[in-house]
């Protein structure tokens, strides 16, 4: 009984809470976890090499994930802008957050959606960046990227709640996060090939981990949930910026 209540008191240490963690304990589990997240996306790869190889329909998977980054250039504001400005109003009020949350959370979704339907309006224009592929291999190329489309979705979803999360010193849910994608990712390939041995698994195995993984952020980033269009922002926060409130 008392190694069983040692190891549930030794898992409650490693295990995140939804509170804020002291930065060394969140450098170790984070380092830890991010550790493992990228030895079984390493494997993936190496699952990729063993059980497609390579040839024109893996080049054009290779030509689609760089061809989509160029909506997901986008995704970088809640690196470079969104964390910065969600501590400072962190340090404001809780409620002023909250706020700031729901504002990013719509501003989220809406460009995530404009940017998902521009990345299929616009696919024979995009097909045209790789001149030097033939018309197989530009078939090869627009399967997957229409595969890829809800993964180019759930990147706005997982990096606006990484943002969020990161704001309040919630370090760990960030690289569980990462674990989920790297390991639904492997699992969800190897099963798909064993299935149906076809390439197209490789790019709906991303998308379908990606989407997994913004889930799993979404859940417990769940208490940030909602929407606001207007917002009453401080001077502190964004100077010479001030807007009316209102929210859904």
């Amino acid at each position: 009984m008392n190694e069983l209540t040692n190891l549930q008191k030794a898992a409650a240490k490693f295990l995140p809470q939804n509170a804020p963690e002291i930065v060394l304990q969140g450098i170790v589990r984070s380092s830890f976890i991010n550790l493992i997240a990228r030895t079984i996306g390493y494997l993936r790869n190496v699952a990729v090499a063993v059980l497609f190889g390579l040839s024109y329909q893996t080049d054009g998977l290779l030509m689609a994930l760089p061809l989509l980054g160029i909506f997901l250039i986008f995704v970088n504001v809640f690196d470079s802008l969104g964390v910065p400005q969600l501590v400072k109003a962190r340090m404001q009020s809780e409620k002023e957050f909250k706020n700031l949350a729901g504002l990013l959370f719509t501003f989220t979704l809406a460009l995530g959606l404009l940017l998902s339907v521009l990345a299929i309006v616009l696919i024979d224009l995009v097909l045209i960046i790789p001149a030097g592929f033939g018309s197989q291999a530009l078939e090869s190329t627009k399967s997957p990227y229409v595969l890829l489309i809800p993964y180019l979705f759930s990147n706005f979803i997982f990096h606006h709640f990484g943002a969020v999360l990161r704001s309040q010193r919630r370090f760990t849910h960030y690289f569980l996060g990462e674990l989920v994608i790297s390991i639904a990712n492997f699992v969800s390939l190897v099963l798909g090939y064993y299935l149906v041995k076809d390439f197209r698994v490789i790019p709906a195995s991303i998308s379908l981990a990606h989407m997994l993984g913004a889930l799993y952020m979404l859940y417990v980033g769940r208490e940030f949930v909602h929407l606001r269009f207007y917002e009453v922002i401080s001077s502190t926060t964004f100077p010479n910026l001030t807007v009316r409130q209102g929210s859904f």
